[in-house]
């Protein structure tokens, strides 16, 4: 999305209906979907695990059945933290 540019439910994001279906793709896009890359990217770059997790998880959007945002507090095997907060319809920081 360009700034300034409507958005509609088709513009939100571009995935295959079935994502947005909780009985066909499960219930939280957010984190299985998209979150589920980013805890491989840190495990890949960093090589360690994440021992604990604080997370919470919803929809930003009522016509949406599906968990659209997402932040998590990570606390990995060696004692360090990490954080991971994301929208479905933005990137991942």
């Amino acid at each position: 999305m360009f700034r300034g540019a409507k958005q509609t439910k088709a513009s939100l994001i571009r995935l295959p209906r079935g994502r947005f279906n909780p009985v066909r793709g499960g219930p939280s896009l957010v984190m299985g979907d998209i979150g589920s890359h980013a805890h491989n990217l840190v495990r890949f770059i960093t090589g360690l695990e994440v021992d604990e997790v604080a997370a919470e998880i919803g929809e930003h959007r009522p016509w949406q059945a599906v968990h659209d945002y997402g932040g998590a507090l990570l606390r990995f095997d060696n004692g360090a933290r990490g954080s991971l907060l994301g929208d479905a319809s933005r990137s991942w920081s």
